[in-house]
């Protein structure tokens, strides 16, 4: 049963992946979330960074891991991620950019 608009978009039916989510600390128990995963272009060559490339980053609902921190982990298929960041939209949407491990 689709329960609100976000349903649809991370539905796995569609674009949507299944993810194990991990908090950090001793007895978190990991939880199986679903979202879209891609690899998006960063662009700061010409900024105080001096970089470029493709990060991981991971956008679901932010009902799903909704005390997601710096450090947590992330596992899409065999690969696991480290959490870099946590940026949530205020619409119910979280990106998690991601590090792998």
């Amino acid at each position: 049963m689709i329960t609100d608009e976000f349903d649809i978009y991370f539905s796995t039916d569609f674009f949507a992946v299944s993810a194990t989510y991990t908090a950090q600390g001793t007895g978190a128990t990991p939880q199986t979330i679903t979202g879209i995963f891609t690899k998006e272009y960063i662009d700061d060559a010409g900024g105080a960074i001096g970089v470029e490339g493709n990060v991981p980053v991971f956008h679901t609902k932010t009902a799903s891991v909704p005390n997601a921190t710096q450090g947590d982990s992330l596992v899409i298929g065999s690969t696991t991620y480290k959490i870099a960041n946590v940026q949530p939209d205020g619409t119910g949407e979280t990106v998690l950019i991601l590090e792998e491990q």
